[in-house]
């Protein structure tokens, strides 16, 4: 039996943007972390998930906003050089043994 002010047992889903903008209200404004997450219905065992998810992934945000360095654009231009070759060899391969096929057949088109 529920109680009288106890919301339905559904699963929210914040976009990335909300996610973003609750995670400021703390660090960035630094309004209280119990405060927040009345505010948004929010456990705070998930806003400390969120915070540790984006400390976590903070370094490459850092590593984006230099651009990559020539040394990995030189390599990710070589390997997708060696891509094209292996599929200009496999359509060669495939156009020698469909003109094979087409002589054998006789057609003229």
């Amino acid at each position: 039996m529920k109680k009288k002010n106890q919301k339905p047992n559904t699963r929210r889903q914040f976009s990335a943007a909300e996610k973003s903008k609750i995670l400021k209200l703390h660090l960035v404004e630094g309004r209280p972390i119990s405060s927040v997450c009345d505010e948004f219905d929010l456990s705070p065992s998930q806003f400390y998930s969120w915070q540790a998810l984006l400390f976590e992934k903070a370094d490459k945000v850092f590593d984006r906003a230099r651009g990559p360095k020539p040394g990995d654009r030189n390599a990710e231009i070589e390997r997708l050089e060696a891509k094209v070759r292996q599929k200009d060899e496999v359509i060669a391969e495939l156009m020698a043994e469909y003109l094979s096929a087409k002589k054998k057949t006789g057609e003229n088109s």
